[in-house]
């Protein structure tokens, strides 16, 4: 593991919080030249990317706060201003709250935006999650086996999971990212492809997860939950697209 980046006096610079900070430049910064797709202009891209960035920070502090509303209680400035802990599918939902509003706003069609964006977030997600493996969290459960990886302050080796997420989120980005142009059912149809394929993908990776998860439910972990939800809210949607007839 490697937590931190590098240390002056009081002052600590983390690798998670730069992973993050890479994934989400480089994702807005690739989307960038092509937000046409979307209908919008530079400067309509680039305050849709800074209000859907702002409220999935927000979204994803604020469902792990929920989750984690017992130790919240007991100290919650620390845990508003903490460097760590975030939900990345807390994030999710309310980025796309957001990026809801701001489009209806500038009148623009929000499918075909979502189309657009959705695999710059598989893209932003996958340094995030490298991001999560340098500094140990998020982490797999102990395994014995020779892949395993040791975390600092942690006894035994650990199921690596978070590199598997973040190789998966790097072939789904190049898979939807390949298939972006080609004519598919209609608007929207991109988008439900990446949150079908992530969040099913995302209920099985929950298994092999080692770290405290939380349960909204008493069912699975939080994000299990989510991730159930998702998948077969998104997949039904995808099928009434297909099923839907095409225009003339």
């Amino acid at each position: 593991m490697f937590p931190t980046l590098f240390e002056i006096g009081s002052f600590r610079l983390g690798t998670y919080g730069v992973m993050m900070a890479i994934g989400a430049l480089v994702s807005i910064k690739l989307a960038s030249r092509e937000s046409e797709r979307a209908g919008m202009n530079k400067d309509q891209f680039y305050n849709f990317a800074v209000y859907c960035l702002l409220g999935s920070i927000a979204g994803a502090r604020l469902l792990y706060i929920i989750v984690e509303w017992d130790e919240f209680l007991k100290a919650p400035l620390g845990m508003l201003f903490a460097r760590e802990g975030f939900v990345f599918l807390g994030g999710f939902l309310t980025g796309v709250l957001v990026g809801w509003w701001y489009v209806r706003k500038q009148g623009l069609g929000f499918l075909r935006t979502a189309d657009f964006i959705a695999p710059y977030i598989a893209l932003g997600h996958a340094f995030g999650r490298i991001g999560c493996f340098l500094n140990g969290c998020c982490h797999g459960h102990l395994t014995n086996s020779a892949w395993g990886v040791p975390i600092e302050g942690f006894e035994g080796r650990y199921v690596p999971i978070q590199l598997f997420e973040a190789a998966f989120l790097f072939a789904l980005f190049g898979f939807l990212y390949l298939i972006r142009n080609r004519p598919l059912f209609k608007d929207g149809a991109l988008f439900l492809l990446y949150l079908t394929s992530y969040s099913g993908v995302r209920f099985i990776l929950e298994f092999f997860r080692g770290d405290p998860r939380g349960s909204l439910f008493g069912v699975f972990s939080t994000s299990q939950e989510l991730s159930l939800i998702l998948f077969f809210v998104s997949l039904l949607w995808l099928i009434a697209l297909k099923m839907e007839p095409k225009k003339k």
